[in-house]
């Protein structure tokens, strides 16, 4: 639950860091590992704001499931992020903040959250129009989640994004 012993790890050393389960507030720590591949922080107590502002250009996958996050974190300083797991938080907005990652981003899974996207607010276009940026992407999870209950889903999520091989962990066919 004290991630101050980290500050005893060389910088160069790790390149995975499993920090799931301790109740964290922030991951501001785990900047200083500029080598830094993999960062698991699931079942923490993180919360979009300054204490999840990462700056790790070598990340490739990133899990924050299970904390209590109400938006996309910042993405912008992870140029290399290609996993992103978000699954089981309370994520409602902020979908645009994939957008600094979609030249890399392969597969996604904000399942469980609370993405409603209401067509007469314009939500459901921009949220597929960000999809469709993802030109990497080919995996997604959005199950459980308010928006899953679209009549057609399916077919408008795979409209958007024809690169995709699996939603919701079912393979994509012609």
């Amino acid at each position: 639950r004290d991630v101050q012993l980290l500050e005893t790890v060389p910088k160069a050393a790790p390149q995975q860091i499993n920090l799931g389960g301790n109740e964290l507030t922030s991951l501001e720590i785990v900047n200083r590992f500029q080598q830094l591949k993999s960062l698991v922080a699931c079942a923490n107590a993180l919360q979009v704001g300054c204490g999840l502002v990462l700056r790790l250009p070598k990340l490739t996958e990133l899990d924050l499931a299970s904390n209590r996050l109400v938006a996309i974190p910042p993405l912008g300083q992870l140029p290399q992020l290609q996993v992103l797991r978000l699954q089981r938080n309370q994520i409602s907005r902020n979908w645009g903040e994939l957008q600094t990652a979609s030249q890399s981003l392969r597969e996604l899974d904000v399942s469980q959250n609370r993405l409603a996207w209401q067509q007469p607010t314009g939500e459901f276009d921009a949220a597929m129009g960000v999809l469709s940026k993802l030109s990497r992407l080919k995996e997604l999870r959005l199950g459980g989640n308010p928006i899953s209950d679209t009549p057609a889903l399916r077919y408008l999520v795979l409209t958007y994004t024809p690169k995709l091989s699996r939603l919701d962990g079912l393979p994509v066919t012609d």
